[in-house]
C-alpha cells in the first residue's frame, strides 16, 4: 500500500525561480518572476488569472515549447532547463500533450489522417478509432472545414 501511495505522490513537474523576461530593444517585459511550483502525479490544476499575468508562459515551458530565463524546471527526475531542442521534441512527443485555442490541424487531410500523422512520431500511440470521436465514423473520413481548417 505505502509503494502505491509513494507513487501517487510523485513530482510530476517542478519549478523553481522561475523567470521570463520577453525583451524589445531595451524594453523588458517579465512573463514570469520566481515561479515556484509542484505538481503531483494524479493531481488536477487550474491555473487562472488575468490576461497577460503568465499562465501561457508557464505551460508553455512546462510543455517544453519555450525556455525559461531563469530558473529550473524538472519533469520527475529530469531536469528540463537547458535542453536542446532535439532532447525538448522527444520530451514533448514522448510525454506531453497539446491542446491549442487553435487547433493546428491540416485542413487538406481528414481527421483520421490528421490522427494518422501523430501516429507516425509517437512511440506508443493510441488507436486511431479510440482519438475520434465514437459514434461518427463518417466524420473521420470527411476533409476539415470550419475555424479549425481555417475556413
Amino acid at each position: 500500500m505505502s509503494n502505491l501511495l509513494e507513487q501517487t505522490a510523485a513530482v510530476v513537474f517542478s519549478a523553481r525561480g522561475l523567470a521570463k523576461v520577453y525583451r524589445s530593444g531595451e524594453v523588458e517585459v517579465h512573463g514570469l518572476r520566481d515561479v515556484d511550483i509542484e505538481i503531483l502525479r494524479g493531481e488536477f490544476v487550474v491555473l487562472s488569472g488575468a490576461s497577460g499575468s503568465g499562465k501561457s508562459t508557464l505551460l508553455n515551458i512546462l510543455g517544453g515549447l519555450d525556455v525559461p530565463s531563469g530558473g529550473e524546471v524538472r519533469f520527475g527526475d529530469t531536469v528540463l532547463t537547458g535542453a536542446d531542442e532535439n532532447d525538448l521534441a522527444t520530451y514533448r512527443r514522448e510525454h506531453v500533450g497539446f491542446v491549442f485555442q487553435f487547433y493546428n490541424l491540416i485542413p487538406s487531410l481528414t481527421v483520421r489522417e490528421n490522427l494518422a500523422l501523430v501516429t507516425d512520431i509517437a512511440k506508443n500511440p493510441m488507436p486511431i478509432d479510440e482519438a475520434h470521436r465514437p459514434g461518427r465514423p463518417d466524420a473521420a473520413a470527411q476533409p476539415l472545414s470550419g475555424p479549425a481548417a481555417g475556413g
